[in-house]
């Protein structure tokens, strides 16, 4: 179960992650 934790909050702080990167690379602050 732990295990399980673990690989979906890896999977979350990935996508938020990408999605932040994402907002960054537009140049776009005041939005992210």
């Amino acid at each position: 179960m732990e295990r399980e934790l673990a690989l979906e909050f890896a999977r979350v702080t990935e996508a938020a992650a990408l999605a932040a990167a994402r907002w960054v690379g537009r140049g776009d602050k005041e939005a992210a």
